[in-house]
């Protein structure tokens, strides 16, 4: 490949930015990983005729997606306990499988086969917050996957720490070890509202403006997590949070299925951000985030999967589609989040959401080469007559054929480049039998 320069035409390309924006038979130029322009397929053929050149005749080229929450090692919890309210599930089921089979082995493993689920899904960096981030962090480097690792904090002990001390002094270590790799970056995760107290939270507060790290939450999740907290603080979690400094530009809050107006009014006026986790909201009967509302204020709002424990996959396809049409209902307006919207959520507002715009998101002149081919010459997507509808209502992850990660092919016509997928599967069948037995 001369001077690494590589050249990706399709049928159509979705930059993402312009707005509203779908080139035809146009194609994107890559050198050392970085995209160096979008430009006509004819014009790129006489510019760069010794580069290397690949077609995609009836797919669309477009952003890799951006999975804004994930507990990925969750992967080998997938079905483990279905059909239970959100407290029972986490409480009478997750909560003790996690302390008595989560270690290093069960989340680097449990990690690198939610990659290949996610790779092979459109998803090319995800946001991940689960315990042993060191294993997560190794799991995305050795199998070239962009993360953003947001190591826990939580007031209870368990197999990766003991206290909320420990929490953070073992998460920033991780973060020393790792923070030069340029596939990683890393925020504070303190777990929900229920189980951080408001020390903790200060110490999180503090050690985040010391970093310049960003800040994930579960919050709002459950009616019962209100309940709960106006019983104990006597105000509603959000509330509770803004009181406390939390809330804020570098704040991400997940879930938010559970809003009144000063909720939403207390959002919007500190900044805050929002991720949306659809499918395990709904699973869990937890309520739907009021999405087009967040929207309609200007608050950055990015998609997320949530662990394959409670949804049980980790397509974002799945979560864009589910997304919009709940939209619709929530707001009894079928223009609700619209097609280019919810694109947006899983590209540049995902991006946008961990902090990372500047460099991922969007099919952009000097932004890092992170982006997907989905097949759109299926008969379930067609006829195509706007490729953005067919992407939203239509497509699946199986209709990714390939994933570029830093400009390097990680899946090329749907098979993983350094992944053996017949391994992954024996490697869940060992653990589900060790956990079933």
């Amino acid at each position: 490949m001369t001077d690494n320069i590589r050249v990706l035409h399709a049928k159509y390309i979705l930059p993402i930015i312009p707005v509203d924006t779908v080139f035809e038979n146009h194609c994107v130029v890559i050198k050392n990983g970085v995209i160096q322009e979008i430009i006509e397929s004819s014009v790129a053929r006489e510019k760069h005729p010794k580069a290397e050149h690949q077609s995609f005749t009836e797919s669309i080229l477009m952003p890799g997606l951006v999975n804004t929450h994930c507990h990925s090692a969750m992967t080998l919890l997938r079905g483990y306990a279905d059909d239970y309210l959100l407290s029972d599930w986490l409480q009478k089921h997750i909560w003790p499988a996690e302390a008595k089979w989560v270690d290093y082995d069960f989340v680097y493993q449990g990690t690198t086969i939610a990659i290949a689920e996610m790779l092979k899904s459109g998803t090319t960096c995800f946001s991940d917050m689960y315990f042993f981030p060191n294993a997560a962090a190794k799991a995305a480097l050795d199998t070239g996957m962009r993360a953003v690792l947001s190591f826990p904090v939580m007031d209870f002990s368990n197999q990766w720490a003991k206290s909320s001390e420990m929490h953070l002094e073992k998460g920033l270590m991780v973060y020393e070890d790792f923070k030069k790799h340029e596939l990683l970056d890393f925020s504070l995760g303190p777990h929900a509202p229920y189980s951080v107290s408001d020390q903790t939270i200060f110490a999180v507060i503090e050690a985040a403006e010391k970093n310049d790290l960003e800040i994930q939450i579960h919050l709002h999740e459950s009616e019962k997590e209100i309940i709960d907290s106006i019983a104990e603080y006597g105000v509603r979690p959000i509330k509770r949070l803004e009181d406390l400094g939390l809330l804020g530009p570098k704040l991400q809050t997940v879930h938010m299925t559970q809003i009144d107006q000063d909720d939403l009014a207390a959002i919007v006026r500190t900044g805050t951000k929002v991720i949306h986790c659809p499918s395990s909201n709904t699973k869990l009967a937890s309520g739907v985030c009021p999405v087009q509302d967040f929207i309609d204020q200007g608050v950055t709002v990015g998609l997320g999967t949530d662990g394959a424990a409670s949804n049980n996959m980790l397509d974002l396809f799945a979560e864009l589609r589910l997304a919009s049409l709940l939209a619709k209902i929530k707001s009894s307006d079928p223009r609700a989040l619209s097609a280019h919207q919810a694109l947006r959520m899983i590209t540049i507002e995902g991006a946008k959401t961990l902090g990372l715009e500047k460099s991922i998101g969007s099919l952009e002149k000097g932004k890092k080469a992170d982006l997907i081919a989905v097949d759109l010459n299926k008969i379930e997507n067609n006829p195509v007559y706007h490729p953005e509808s067919s992407l939203v209502y239509t497509s699946s992850g199986t209709a990714v054929t390939d994933s570029w990660v830093n400009g390097e092919p990680l899946l090329s016509e749907g098979k993983l480049r350094a992944l053996d997928e017949t391994a992954l599967l024996a490697i869940m069948r060992e653990w589900s039998a060790k956990i079933k037995a």
